[in-house]
């Protein structure tokens, strides 16, 4: 009983510390998500100390994350994604091996030796899925040749991760850990997601359309939720992380035609904990620290920017082409990542990293992170800037269909039948809405809009 008031004190003050945070930036234009990284350092055992034990407020952060990278992988397209895979697979090989490779150099430059030097690439290399997912998504750009971009360089990011926590406990422990071990979690990494993608694509459908004829809102929400739990949980067994398990099924599930409704039921749970997660990534910084070393940091923090931003430009701009594409898809990306804060702990952990430089990183990494939302807001004019200077043109638009100034239609009973009758002689636009399951499947035949 002890332990569940202690929880909600916690979470008491992290919702008292988040709420008018989000009231403050609103007001102020600038992003929430700065607002909430810098409550954490504020409120946390570092800060003030309003809250001294992290660890409940870091579980139901990574519940936030599993349901925002659910929502994302279901307001993605993923036959547009499967389109760019060879783009995505060729720019994310140049992206990692080039961040590991001059991070390296650099790092064993400075005097590090190899095993510590290599660990720092791993932690470079990672950029932060929630932060770049959550902004493209809040700016509507999900679905832009950009985004999709982004989107598919942190998938194939989150997929390194696995050989990455394998490698890093083989540099910790050189004796302990065998290379057939290695492969053989690799292998069952691989074979997870597989396994995940095809379930999802021949069980989810079928599963769906069994509770949506159910015409029970509360057997569809637990249902959604039971999906979106245990497809992470499932990914977790095969040592990948939650939040991309649940982005892989968000993604398989994205062309279904509940989606909609998944993304409504979800969205204001998702929202909560999402600025739970950001305030537990702030909690972890040592203001003290900060304070002792602020060029280090800063300047740091500038080179790991500009480090990742050339080389991402660089990957990128060669297979399509679009030198704005390219920025506005390198820029959100320069940041360091959520997730190698695993590859950080396993090698504080083990001493592969020494204390001080492990708070190098938490700094590092942080501020990289309230950089991001500014990042993205220049990369339009740096992209549009380079666009003219190097004289290319922009790219033909993707066949994607966008509905514009249409008429939506609630309800197919027999007056709105009737309606699209009259919209359709007078080429009106229209989308239709209809909670009737087989009502759907019967007019989508006869060429009817219908969600």
């Amino acid at each position: 009983m002890h332990a569940v008031a202690d929880i909600l004190s916690d979470l008491v003050v992290v919702l008292a510390a988040a709420l008018p945070i989000v009231l403050l930036f609103q007001k102020l234009r600038l992003p929430t998500i700065v607002g909430f990284l810098i409550a954490g350092v504020l409120i946390g055992p570092h800060g003030l100390a309003l809250v001294r034990d992290t660890e409940s407020v870091e579980a139901l952060a990574e519940i936030g994350i599993v349901l925002l990278l659910f929502v994302v992988g279901m307001e993605l397209s993923f036959r547009q994604l499967a389109k760019l895979g060879r783009v995505i697979l060729w720019s994310c090989a140049v992206q990692i091996c080039g961040t590991m490779g001059v991070t390296f150099a650099i790092a064993v430059a400075l005097g590090l030796a190899p095993a510590p030097a290599l660990l720092i690439g791993f932690l470079v290399v990672h950029s932060s899925t929630a932060i770049v997912l959550k902004l493209l998504h809040e700016r509507g750009e999900l679905d832009a040749p950009h985004g999709r971009i982004a989107v598919g360089i942190l998938l194939v990011q989150d997929l390194a991760l696995v050989p990455m926590v394998l490698l890093t406990r083989v540099l910790a422990d050189p004796g302990g850990s065998a290379w057939s071990d290695v492969a053989l979690a690799l292998g069952k990494a691989g074979l997870a997601v597989v396994a995940i993608v095809v379930g999802a694509q021949f069980l989810m459908p079928r599963l769906l359309a069994f509770v949506v004829r159910q015409r029970n809102r509360e057997l569809f929400a637990g249902t959604i939720v039971l999906l979106c739990f245990g497809t992470a949980g499932l990914a977790a067994q095969f040592g990948l992380s939650l939040a991309l398990g649940a982005l892989l099924a968000g993604l398989v599930i994205s062309e279904s035609e509940y989606s909609h409704q998944i993304v409504a039921d979800i969205l204001p749970f998702r929202d909560v904990l999402n600025s739970i997660f950001f305030i537990s990534i702030g909690m972890l910084l040592r203001p003290a620290f900060v304070a002792e070393n602020p060029l280090l940091i800063v300047g740091l923090s500038a080179a790991v920017i500009a480090i990742k931003v050339m080389i991402l430009f660089a990957a990128i701009y060669p297979f399509y082409g679009s030198p704005r594409v390219a920025t506005k898809a390198a820029f959100p990306l320069g940041t360091m990542g959520e997730l190698a804060f695993v590859i950080a702990g396993i090698a504080f952990a083990s001493s592969l990293i020494a204390a001080e430089h492990y708070d190098v990183f938490i700094a590092v990494a942080i501020v990289t992170m309230i950089a991001s939302p500014f990042l993205m807001s220049a990369a339009e004019p740096a992209g549009s800037w380079l666009q003219a200077r190097l004289g290319a043109t922009e790219p033909p638009p993707d066949d994607i269909p966008v509905r514009r100034n249409h008429v939506l239609i609630v309800g197919f009973g027999l007056n709105g039948e009737n309606l699209t009758k009259v919209l359709k002689e007078t080429g009106l636009p229209f989308v239709v809405l209809e909670l009737n399951p087989e009502r759907v499947a019967a007019s989508r035949p006869a060429g009817v809009p219908i969600l």
